[in-house]
This record gives structure tokens, C-alpha cells and sequence, in this order.
């Protein structure tokens, strides 16, 4: 094969790569932008029900190690990977499909459809764990180390693609509430996210025998067993690494920034409906707008760090301060029922958004050690996991407290909300400077594409 069919297949390869966490971008359009609204507004739920039930599933993650493991040893048909990753991602589309009938059934009162909405969301974590860890472990088998950081760039910017692109099919398709709408809308998740991935999926990986099998097996029980003879227990490794102070205080930062902001995730379409009048179809432009510019912010952010290179501090300073002075305006614009000035500042947002991203992924690499760099960045990832589901919960619980018990008026509740979101994103970044400041050089290209391979390691 010459050279230009070369370069050719190794594109297609690593598009086709991209593709399944492209349709992760439509699950969160749904999940996140489509049905908190709806079950929030038109259907009439507490707040505070609705997004603990969305943030159910950061707290599932933990199934990642169990799906990693089994598909290591473990594989289907001659396949390590690719069974998992699209039965994953396929029980997450049938969990988000079933999500409409039963936001009704909680609507009426229903007692049985408050836990059947749980199990929902709990299958939908489950699936997404087991989709997210294997497709990832699939990248890492079949992408050259060379190609491996510019195809992880690939995948993220892909999923913000994928939501993007799927934010704006949702506000076509149902630019008003209308349940037999909402239903077939959420039908179609299962045959989009098993087509998508099928394509991506096809090809890519190598079928192996069942002798190759058995030896994949013996060695990845082999590796673990070395791994334990090496490495202290985890409880040790846990002890020692929060002994120390940088340690502690960085898992402070991300997960408090990472609380900070997300905070208004799983709220800004129902502040849109409540406090502006918008339509369905008008609030899902939102979060077009604020995963836009975050796409925007990390590509900037990416292109200076490998000019010029920039010091991860200012990135994440300038980044979630940025953030959170946007967040107040958005405050003060629905006190003043400012349309324009909400998606402005929504835009703007996001490219701050984009800067602190790509200096917290930087800075979670430098803050490992060569030994046990898997074990650090699984602390760094529960911090986000944890900021995650609290902020879901968190948001839903302040609506429910504020807003619904009319305590406040929609647009002060909100603001109170938006204002306290900033407070507590000012709040976390006060850590950064309590850890050794050695760990904050410049963004420069090794430090980036590592951050980005991290995910893959």
C-alpha cells in the first residue's frame, strides 16, 4: 500500500475512533440539556429529584475497573474491546429511551417510578462505564504511540462535536414540549448510538484466537500480581499520598472547581423556561453556545501552550475566574430578563471554561509520580467524579429550597444560585496556591499531548 493510502487509512482509522464518543455527546444532550428541562418545567417535578437522579451516574464509575478488567481477560467472540464498548454504550441509549414514561409516571406521583428512574440512570452509568473504559483501552491497543495524543485530542473534541451537533437535531426536532415527540426523539437514541459505534468500531480491532486469548489472560493476571508485589496497598498508597500537602490540597481544587462549575449544568435550561419564558427549543441553545466556546477556549488554549507555552497556573486561574465573573453577569442578566446578555456571556463562559480545562488536565500529569501514576490519576478522577455527581445533586436541592418553595423569586433564586456557583469556584482555586508551585511550569507540547495520552493509560 503506498503512502497516500497510508496516511488515508490511518485518518479514516482515527475518525472511526472518535465516532462512539461522539454519540457519549448525544446522551449528554439528552440526558443533561433535554430532560432536566422537560421533567423540571413542562412535566412539573421537584428539581432536586430530577438532577439526583442525572447525577446518579458519575458515582457509578467505579465499574470501570471491574468492565477494564474483564476485558482484558476476558474476550467475546475473538474481541477484547469491541463487545463492551458497544453493549455499553447501547445500555446507556435503552436507559436514556425509557426516560420520557417514566418522567410521566413521577410526574403523577407514581411511588414505583421514583426508584424505576433510579435503576434507569443507574444502567445508564453501568453502561457508560463500561463503554468509556474499554474504548479507551481500545485506543491504547490500536493507535501508535506517536498518533496516540492527536487522537485523544480527536476524541475529545469529538464529543463536544457530537453534543454540539446533537443539541441543535433535539431543538429541531422538538422545538416545543410535546410527549409523543419527547418519546420518539428518546427512541431514537438506541439506534444512533449503536450506528454510530458500529461504524466505529468496525475494522479496528484485531480478532484473536482462543490460544491468544488464554495467553492475554495469563499475562494480565501476571501484571496485576506484579503490580501488587510492587506497589503498596491501596489504602497505603491512599495514606501516603494525602500525607502530603500539595496532594491534598490538588484534590481540593479539582473537586471544588469541578463542583463550582458544574453547578449550573443540570439548572440553566430550567432558569431559561423560568425566568425568561424561552421555549424548549430556545434554552437548548445554551449549552450549544457554552460547549462551543469551551471548544473554542481548548483549542486556543492548545495552540498558544505549543507556540509559546503557558504556565498552568494562569491557565486555570484565568480560567475559573473568567468562569465565575460570567456566571454573576448571567446572574444580573435574568434579573434584568436580557436575553442576548445570557448567550453572550454563556459564549464567553465557555472559552474560560476551555482555558481551565486544559490547565487542570496539564497539571493532573505533573501531579504523579512514575511508580504510580495510574493510582494518582484515579484519585484525580474521583475528585471529578465526586464533583460531578454533587454538583447535579447540589443545583437540583437549591432549586427545590430556594425557587419551588417560593423562599426566593425565579430570578433572585437564580441569581443567588449563579453568585453562590462563583463564590465556590473562587473558593477552590485558593488551593492552587497551596500546592508546591514547581508542579505549575509552562503548557508546552510534551505536557500537553501527555495529559491528553492519560486518558489511555
Amino acid at each position: 500500500m503506498g503512502k497516500t493510502n497510508d496516511t488515508a487509512f490511518s485518518l479514516w482509522r482515527a475518525f472511526q475512533l472518535t465516532l462512539p464518543r461522539a454519540t457519549t455527546g448525544w446522551l449528554f444532550a439528552i440526558l443533561q440539556n433535554n430532560f432536566n428541562r422537560v421533567s423540571i418545567v413542562e412535566m412539573g417535578i421537584a428539581a432536586v429529584t430530577i438532577t439526583t437522579m442525572i447525577g446518579l451516574f458519575h458515582f457509578l464509575s467505579p465499574f470501570q475497573v471491574v468492565f477494564g478488567h474483564l476485558s482484558d481477560r476476558y474476550p467475546i467472540f475473538g474481541y477484547r474491546r469491541s463487545p463492551f464498548i458497544l453493549a455499553g454504550i447501547t445500555l446507556s441509549g435503552v436507559a436514556v429511551s425509557v426516560l420520557p414514561d417514566i418522567g410521566l409516571l413521577i410526574s403523577q406521583d407514581v411511588t414505583w417510578a421514583y426508584f424505576a428512574g433510579l435503576g434507569a440512570m443507574a444502567l445508564f452509568g453501568v453502561g457508560f462505564a463500561m463503554s468509556g473504559v474499554t474504548h479507551l483501552a481500545l485506543v491504547a491497543d490500536v493507535a501508535p504511540a506517536k498518533y496516540r495524543g492527536p487522537v485523544i485530542a480527536s476524541i475529545w473534541v469529538m464529543l463536544l462535536v457530537g453534543m454540539i451537533t446533537s443539541l441543535a437535531f433535539i431543538r429541531w426536532y422538538m422545538p416545543d414540549y410535546d410527549f409523543d415527540t419527547m418519546q420518539e426523539l428518546y427512541a431514537l437514541s438506541i439506534p444512533i448510538v449503536f450506528v454510530l459505534t458500529l461504524v466505529g468500531l468496525l475494522g479496528t480491532e484485531k480478532r484473536v484466537t482462543k490460544q491468544e486469548a488464554a495467553e492475554l489472560r495469563v499475562e494480565a493476571d501476571r501484571k496485576t500480581q506484579a503490580e501488587k508485589q510492587s506497589s503498596p496497598k491501596f489504602i497505603e498508597f491512599l495514606r501516603g499520598a494525602f500525607s502530603n500537602a500539595s496532594t491534598r490540597n490538588f484534590f481540593l481544587l479539582i473537586f471544588v472547581t469541578t463542583l463550582g462549575v458544574g453547578l449550573q449544568d443540570t439548572i440553566l435550561e430550567v432558569f431559561g423556561a423560568n425566568v425568561l419564558g424561552m421555549s424548549v427549543g430556545e434554552t437548548g441553545l445554551f449549552e450549544q453556545v457554552l460547549r462551543g466556546g469551551a471548544l473554542v477556549g481548548m483549542i486556543v488554549m492548545g495552540v498558544m501552550s505549543y507556540k509559546w507555552g503557558i504556565s498552568k497556573t494562569k491557565s486555570i486561574v484565568y480560567g475559573a475566574y473568567g468562569y465565575a465573573f460570567f456566571i454573576c453577569v448571567i446572574a444580573y442578566a435574568g434579573i434584568i430578563t436580557n436575553k442576548d446578555l445570557v448567550i453572550y456571556s454563556l459564549a464567553l463562559a465557555g472559552l474560560s471554561q476551555g482555558f481551565y480545562i486544559v490547565g487542570v488536565l496539564t497539571t493532573m500529569m505533573e501531579m504523579t509520580t512514575d511508580h504510580e501514576r495510574g493510582s494518582y490519576m484515579g484519585v484525580w478522577g474521583l475528585a471529578l467524579t465526586l464533583g460531578n455527581g454533587f454538583s447535579a445533586i447540589a443545583a437540583g436541592a437549591m432549586v427545590t429550597t430556594l425557587i419551588e418553595s417560593q423562599l426566593l423569586g425565579q430570578a433572585q433564586g437564580y441569581a443567588v444560585i449563579f453568585v453562590l456557583e462563583a463564590l465556590i469556584l473562587i473558593f477552590g482555586i485558593s488551593f492552587i496556591y497551596k500546592v508546591d508551585s514547581s508542579r505549575f511550569s509552562r503548557i508546552g507540547k510534551t505536557q500537553l499531548t501527555g495529559a491528553l495520552e492519560a486518558d489511555v493509560s
